[in-house]
C-alpha cells in the first residue's frame, strides 16, 4: 500500500471517527469535500472517494446520506 492511499485511508477514518455519535447522517459530499481540502493530492474521482467514504461509514455502523450530486456544505 503506497504513502498516500494509507494517508487517504487515515483522513477517510478519522472524518468518520469525529462524526460518530452525531445524530444525522454522514454526508458523502461534505466528506469528500472536507478530504480533498486536506489531501489535495487526491487522484480519486469524487465518485470513487464517495464509495471509500460511505464503505468505511458503513463497515463502522454509521448512517451515511448518499448525498453526492447535491450541492456539498461544509464539513
Amino acid at each position: 500500500m503506497s504513502q498516500k492511499h494509507r494517508d487517504l485511508d487515515y483522513l477517510i477514518q478519522h472524518y468518520i471517527e469525529c462524526r460518530r455519535g452525531k445524530s444525522w447522517p454522514l454526508s458523502v459530499s461534505a466528506a469528500v469535500v472536507a478530504i480533498r481540502t486536506v489531501f489535495r493530492g487526491c487522484l480519486a474521482s469524487d465518485y470513487e472517494l464517495a464509495t471509500l467514504i460511505a464503505r468505511a461509514a458503513v463497515s463502522r455502523g454509521q448512517i451515511v446520506d448518499f448525498d453526492l450530486n447535491e450541492p456539498a456544505q461544509a464539513a
